[in-house]
């Protein structure tokens, strides 16, 4: 696997938080109910709904720290099946992360235009909020890539499984 960061602090933050809720580090509550969450987990979970439904809540146990990933499913916007919300929230209500679903064509012009010109067939894309910072992530299926975009289409990194 090929990688370039040309924003190394942001993608070593981002990628330890990704890491830190990666798949097998949610092993501690699988199907927790909102109620069964922090009041404060409770209230930013329902600032962020949108007119979603909450599908899964996840909590962990991370180097001391609890953190819940829940995945809100949102009314259906693009013309699929699979438009969904993550929200990454600390035990005191505090947004670490959101990762959503978008439909390429509402992607920021300059993003659009980026993604474009990489070439190859577009599988995904998602919106990541973390640190105040919003990037796009665009997953291309031929070739098998993934580019993440700032908001004003510049390549922030580039992973490719070659």
């Amino acid at each position: 696997m090929k990688t370039k960061f040309q924003y190394p602090f942001l993608a070593v933050s981002l990628t330890v938080l990704t890491a830190a809720f990666a798949g097998t580090a949610w092993a501690d509550d699988d199907d927790l109910k909102l109620s069964q969450t922090p009041e404060a987990v409770q209230a930013t979970v329902r600032d962020n709904l949108r007119g979603g439904k909450v599908d899964d809540i996840d909590r962990v146990q991370l180097e001391g720290r609890t953190m819940y990933k829940v995945e809100v499913d949102l009314p259906d916007r693009k013309g699929g099946d699979d438009d969904d919300l993550k929200l990454y929230i600390d035990a005191d209500g505090k947004l670490l992360k959101s990762r959503e679903d978008m439909a390429f064509s509402a992607l920021p012009a300059a993003v659009q235009t980026a993604a474009r010109n990489q070439g190859g067939e577009i599988e995904d894309v998602e919106r990541v909020s973390a640190n105040g910072t919003v990037s796009y992530e665009v997953e291309f299926d031929d070739p098998d890539l993934t580019i993440v975009f700032s908001e004003s289409g510049e390549v922030m990194s580039r992973k490719s499984d070659d």
